[in-house]
């Protein structure tokens, strides 16, 4: 079954908070679309690893980093800037700093109609970087790991 999620960089600026985020697509660089794997213990910690092997970039080659990041170790696809609607179910949103010494990622449930993380990568992958095994354990008995 897939897990569908929308991933967007926006740069830390004024007035935005992260948990308003995911309704300012017109302020992200780019959407990607990620059709499998889209839960925070898969693509979230994905997103969080590849974030903190970025470092002294601008926001602009940060943005590039990422989507090459990405690409090499996902499968992934860059969605034209709109409110797109691919019936996802997380709306990741990466906020750097111009000078990318700080990075936070918030994480919108669109099913749920809530922001289930704000954090910097570190965090995400301590909460969700579980065990491999014990995931697919938890996936196949159909219980939630968040």
């Amino acid at each position: 079954m897939a897990t569908r999620a929308l991933i967007r960089v926006i740069p830390r600026q004024e007035g935005l908070a992260y948990d308003e985020a995911h309704n300012h697509v017109e302020k992200a660089f780019f959407n990607i679309y990620r059709h499998w794997d889209g839960y925070p213990a898969g693509l979230g910690v994905d997103i969080a690893k590849v974030c903190n092997n970025i470092k002294d970039k601008n926001v602009s080659e940060f943005a590039i980093d990422f989507v090459s990041l990405m690409e090499d170790t996902n499968k992934i696809e860059l969605l034209a800037i709109s409110n797109v609607d691919m019936d996802q179910e997380y709306i990741y949103t990466i906020f750097p700093k111009n000078d990318t010494s700080e990075v936070f990622i918030s994480i919108y449930d669109v099913w749920q109609d809530k922001v289930v993380f704000v954090g910097q990568p570190d965090k995400l992958i301590e909460e969700h970087d579980a065990d491999p095994q014990l995931l697919n354990l938890q996936l196949l008995a159909g219980r939630s790991t968040e």
